[in-house]
């Protein structure tokens, strides 16, 4: 399709004018059109499961990744992405048996030449009249969805093994822990320099430390 017969709605005219493209794009009647079609009605049942996983990661875990120094790629693809899998996992799985079986969207975007496996089936029932064949495909789509849901669960199962069911203790919840003594929150630095100038203090005058109670007497 040329440029002055291509279609120029709003995303080809904001394209146009701020001069990203020299003419309009063909989004109607070919695979990117479908597929940016399906994309667009999809990705909300996407995010649907999503969501929930994200929210279900206790926010102590990358707390504590975080308090170890651990860089936000790494609390990512360590943490995060782990144990939002199973919902990633649950996602792609309904996407996929949606848009395999889409026939409304390939249709309207992809026009009565663009033929994926529910538009056939259509073709084959309402149009050539063809029930056997229909069946056919019918059941051929149904074996590769379902195989490709068994193998996806499967994967999930073994990939999420070890990781920390809903409402199972990860062990890194908060304890209560007493009256704390103030000087063990100081920090690393400034006890290894209080430990240095005290043991400089015993070493010039040993009996100081006894007197002030800072070691221990020997039993007589």
């Amino acid at each position: 399709m040329d440029g002055d017969s291509a279609p120029k709605g709003i995303l080809n005219q904001t394209l146009l004018d701020l001069g990203l493209i020299a003419q309009p794009l063909d989004l109607m009647y070919n695979t990117l059109g479908v597929m940016i079609g399906l994309v667009q009605i999809y990705v909300p049942f996407m995010v649907l499961m999503l969501v929930p996983a994200l929210q279900a990661i206790p926010a102590d875990v990358e707390a504590a990744a975080s308090i170890l120094k651990a860089g936000r790629a790494r609390i990512f693809f360590t943490i995060t992405l782990p144990l939002a899998l199973p919902g990633i996992v649950t996602g792609s799985i309904l996407v996929f048996v949606l848009t395999i079986s889409a026939l409304v969207t390939p249709r309207m975007l992809g026009g009565p030449t663009y033929q994926v496996m529910a538009t056939q089936i259509y073709d084959e029932f309402m149009t050539n009249l063809d029930w056997p064949s229909g069946a056919a495909l019918a059941f051929v789509l149904t074996a590769i969805a379902l195989g490709l849901i068994w193998g996806a669960n499967r994967l999930s199962a073994r990939v999420t093994r070890g990781l920390p069911d809903d409402g199972e203790s990860t062990g890194l919840e908060a304890r209560p822990c007493g009256d704390a003594d103030p000087r063990l929150s100081e920090p690393a630095d400034d006890r290894d320099h209080a430990r240095g100038l005290f043991q400089n203090h015993l070493s010039d005058d040993p009996a100081a430390g006894l007197d002030a109670g800072l070691v221990p007497r020997r039993a007589e």
